[in-house]
């Protein structure tokens, strides 16, 4: 095909398209410049999911935090632990009891301070899940699920 224009000017969509293929390209070529534009519900939807996701990596950091600053303060109380009680240690509900300690002298001695208050919430919700963590929820789901007699139900629906 013959150019009558500069390089710069030329458009390979609209200037070589075979006569049958004018059609397929009339939406590029009307609309090659302008940008889609969002509505107000995209908007909305991107903006709630950024929230949340925000939300949800603070959350994150803060059990991070909690179990981190749990670690370190039961390491350095397990050496001051009498003998028979260092296994004790490793217990989730050591963490939660740490933690609760922890809190409550926080409260006590230091209400002002936000990052102190910060990190003894961290200590208290990471020594929850911790704890949480703990239990066997498939084992006791898998139960539940194996007592049920699906053939008993079909028939009490049936009736």
């Amino acid at each position: 095909m013959k150019r009558n224009k500069p390089p710069w000017e030329y458009d390979p969509f609209k200037d070589a398209a075979p006569k049958s293929c004018h059609g397929l390209f009339d939406d590029y070529i009307t609309h090659k410049n302008s940008k889609p534009t969002k509505t107000n519900k995209e908007t909305n939807m991107f903006s709630e999911i950024k929230d949340k996701n925000i939300q949800a990596i603070k959350q994150a950091a803060k059990i991070e935090v909690g179990t981190a600053a749990n670690l370190v303060l039961i390491n350095k109380l397990r050496g001051q632990l009498p003998m028979m009680v260092r296994g004790y240690a490793d217990h989730p509900l050591f963490q939660v009891a740490i933690a609760n300690a922890v809190a409550a002298g926080i409260e006590q001695f230091m209400p002002d301070n936000k990052k102190a208050n910060l990190v003894s919430e961290a200590m208290l919700e990471a020594s929850m899940l911790t704890l949480v963590q703990s239990f066997n929820f498939v084992e006791m789901v898998e139960e539940v699920v194996n007592g049920v007699n699906v053939d008993k139900l079909v028939e009490e629906q049936s009736e």
